[in-house]
């Protein structure tokens, strides 16, 4: 009876809590909305209630879109706006927005991210989303960064630790550069002769992250063993160092980052479900580099713009140099960039405009879409037909069954020069 008193207690928390959220959202607050469903979420997933469980991940689902437009419409209105030709949005409580307000966002879409300056991106899709991430911040919900290496995890979580106002320290653990018991050791801290070496007691990052947050980078590559002593300080709140009795107690805030997927860890029995539950009350992931369009250029010139002025050094770079890192694939994402950029500009002499690099990038070209595919295409063709015809316009037209006006404009459109090489057209 005292168990099934505690199941029924739960549930009838977990369904008030999913209720709360629909009301919530309702009166304009999606923020708290979201953090009642989340707590709802992992109430359900300690019992045997799987329709529940569903009906709730439904519920989160729609409720992240639409809290991601309701930051995206508030972005938007704080650009400044007049009040004319206003339509608002299907968000309750979101700001409404103007014909002007969008035009302005767009314009901005390329300028710094509020609260993370240094995430470089024009992608509308992340932008709104590490937006959505900094509203959430302040709360104390755990977060999962997914995303390749280099892709700005631990910037991104940096960020939620500033916008949380938590007043501790950002504490980031690498957990898949310790092996398995001297992580344990340094989350945990340890007592004095709890291990060979260990002649004096030693608080551990946990502790040393009290009430700030800690970033455990990697989680997928942690232990079984210390994955359940995590799973114990997230749930109760308190830690006991190896070698010690007593719990000493902390206010623990995780931001967990991981290139895994983490459920295949789960069904595999290498990552342990009621954990993955705790650190995923929001989960952000980061698209790699080549899928982010656009972002590759404005990276490139703004790392050039960095480390000439970092080396009070004049260099620049050719067009077709930049194009083709532009069209690279860039495995290793951002850090990768950043390097190739800190060593061109190292290796460049002082006036240079760097027309060829010094050395092969690592990773192939990156895959082109199909409309570059068809411009390439089309480039050729008109190239061949030009020099077949001693770059006579009005001869090459007629070979591409087309007339000089019309090729006139393709050249101008693909950056075919009008003239011919060593010559004015005719």
């Amino acid at each position: 009876m005292e168990i099934a008193g505690r199941i029924g207690d739960r549930l009838t928390r977990a369904t008030a809590g999913l209720a709360l959220s629909r009301v919530t959202f309702q009166l304009g607050d999606p923020v708290e909305a979201a953090g009642l469903a989340h707590e709802a979420r992992r109430e359900f997933a300690q019992l045997p209630s799987p329709r529940w469980l569903a009906e709730t991940e439904t519920w989160l689902t729609e409720l992240m879109a639409k809290l991601a437009t309701a930051v995206a419409a508030s972005n938007a209105a704080a650009a400044g706006a007049p009040a004319e030709d206003e339509s608002p949005t299907t968000v309750p409580g979101a700001p409404r927005r103007t014909r002007a307000a969008s035009a302005k966002a767009a314009a901005a879409d390329t300028g710094p991210l509020p609260g993370i300056p240094s995430f470089i991106t024009a992608d509308s899709q992340v932008r709104q989303m590490l937006a959505t991430t900094l509203k959430i911040a302040p709360r104390s919900l755990s977060i999962l960064v997914l995303g390749e290496s280099g892709t700005g995890k631990e910037l991104v979580a940096e960020a939620i630790h500033s916008a949380s106002e938590r007043k501790g320290p950002f504490v980031p653990v690498n957990c898949g550069a310790l092996p398995g018991d001297l992580l344990e050791a340094e989350l945990f801290g340890h007592a004095r002769g709890a291990y060979t070496g260990a002649d004096r007691e030693r608080g551990g990052l946990i502790e040393h992250s009290h009430r700030g947050t800690l970033f455990l980078d990697e989680i997928g590559d942690m232990p079984l063993k210390a994955q359940a002593r995590l799973l114990r300080a997230l749930e109760r709140g308190e830690i006991r160092r190896l070698g010690e009795n007593t719990p000493r107690l902390v206010d623990l805030r995780i931001v967990a980052a991981t290139h895994r997927n983490l459920l295949d860890m789960v069904s595999a029995g290498e990552f342990r479900l009621d954990l993955y539950y705790r650190i995923t009350g929001f989960v952000l992931k980061l698209p790699p580099l080549r899928e982010r369009a656009g972002d590759a250029l404005l990276l490139i010139d703004h790392f050039t713009r960095v480390f000439t002025a970092e080396q009070d050094k004049d260099v620049r770079l050719s067009p077709d140099i930049r194009q083709e890192l532009a069209h690279h694939a860039w495995p290793g994402n951002v850090r990768q960039l950043r390097n190739v950029l800190h060593r061109l500009v190292s290796l460049g002499e002082p006036g240079q405009t760097i027309a060829r690099l010094p050395f092969e990038l690592e990773g192939g070209a990156q895959p082109r879409s199909f409309s570059e595919v068809l411009d390439a295409e089309e480039r050729r063709r008109i190239l061949d037909a030009l020099q077949s015809h001693n770059w006579n316009k009005a001869k090459a037209a007629i070979a591409l069954g087309s007339n000089r006006t019309t090729l006139i404009g393709k050249m101008k459109r693909l950056g075919i020069d009008l003239e011919a090489p060593g010559a004015r057209a005719r």
